[in-house]
């Protein structure tokens, strides 16, 4: 990545200093692990407005394109910002998104834990925690929705919210169309989405190919590759610039940075044409 850290001339004494500190740093067991890069970090580190006006849209759009394929374990939660833009819910600047949209969402960004019969669940203080990072003045809800079961405070359990039981079929991938805009720390940015089936590979007959997962199928076939060989994260950037692939919905996001090394956008508002079935 490039490295925006101001670059100073030491002089002698200077570099001394340097070996002194690095040395005491080892002797009392370091001055700080370093801080390891992610697809998080490098969104964050170099979309500031400083730094912005430097980036091309090829380099912006890597930084998306890694930072929503990218899904981590951390903290005892699963970060999944591979679906964060599929389930962002839809809302316009100043409003509370639908609470079904915004607890789907949010689950993936908040710790869970399983009860005695196996379904998951989640802490509304925690669910809470992650909609004051992510949703711009957002209050959960104390209520049930068509993904969840809420059930209030008893003894020394917390409030919290039960899986009903449901599954994620297939993906979405998202391409940035356009450079980001930036005004008064607020970001705009808009992507293309297309949709991919869970099972793409098995796709029996993909001549003549209709949708994304017969194409993939298809190319795949004159590349030579058995499907499931087929790297759909590095492959698809260029399949989409090319135009070989169905665009399925246009989104466009407005959001702010907030910090965190893990989720480092605040949205606060969400606006999706939708072009063909997720």
């Amino acid at each position: 990545m490039i490295d925006f850290r101001r670059r100073t001339m030491l002089t002698l004494p200077g570099w001394l200093a340097v070996l002194l500190i690095a040395a005491v740093c080892a002797g009392l067991g370091g001055c700080g692990e370093p801080q390891q890069e992610t697809p998080a970090t490098a969104l964050a580190w170099q979309i500031q407005p400083e730094y912005l006006q430097d980036l091309t849209l090829e380099e912006q759009q890597k930084l998306f394109w890694d930072y929503y394929t990218y899904s981590v374990m951390a903290d005892g939660k699963f970060l999944n910002h591979f679906s964060e833009l599929r389930f962002l819910p839809e809302f316009a600047a100043g409003e509370q998104p639908d609470w079904e949209q915004a607890c789907r969402f949010l689950l993936d960004f908040t710790p869970y834990w399983q009860d005695a019969e196996g379904y998951c669940c989640w802490n509304a203080a925690d669910l809470q925690q992650a909609a004051d990072i992510l949703l711009a003045g957002y209050t959960v809800p104390a209520e049930d929705n068509g993904w969840v079961w809420y059930h209030p405070a008893q003894g020394e359990q917390q409030a919290y919210y039960q899986a009903v039981g449901w599954d994620n079929n297939g993906a979405v991938y998202y391409r940035l169309n356009a450079p980001l805009a930036e005004a008064a720390g607020t970001y705009t940015a808009s992507f293309t989405g297309y949709d991919v089936g869970e099972l793409w590979q098995d796709t029996p007959d993909f001549a003549p190919a209709e949708n994304n997962d017969s194409k993939l199928c298809q190319i795949a076939a004159e590349r030579g590759i058995d499907p499931y060989d087929f790297d759909l994260t590095a492959e698809m950037p260029a399949l989409i610039d090319a135009g070989e692939l169905i665009p399925c919905e246009e989104l466009t996001v407005t959001f702010t940075l907030t910090g965190d090394d893990e989720l480092p956008l605040c949205y606060t508002s969400c606006e999706r044409t939708e072009l063909a079935t997720n």
